[in-house]
């Protein structure tokens, strides 16, 4: 036998919660407080200038927004001549 099954392998809670405890959350949160509610809560929190509570709650009952990154890669190295180097 080759044993490759002890080769390592993932760690024990490594990866993405699973969809099923990620909707169970969901519900909860549902459950607390409705989003209608947190919307309002949001409004006049924001108009008092305290938003960090509700954007911490917004982030697990919605997600984070999608972020991009530009990437441009045109930068100019300069080339070097080997032979000048001797």
């Amino acid at each position: 036998m080759d044993k490759r099954k002890n080769n390592g392998g993932k760690r024990k809670g490594a990866g993405r919660k699973p969809k099923a405890e990620e909707d169970k959350l969901k519900a909860l949160m549902d459950g607390i407080a409705t989003p209608r509610h947190v919307w309002d809560k949001l409004l006049e929190k924001v108009t008092k200038g305290d938003t960090n509570a509700i954007k911490l709650w917004l982030a697990y009952r919605y997600g984070q927004p999608k972020q991009t990154i530009e990437s441009d890669n045109t930068h100019n190295f300069p080339t070097i001549d080997m032979n000048e180097w001797k």
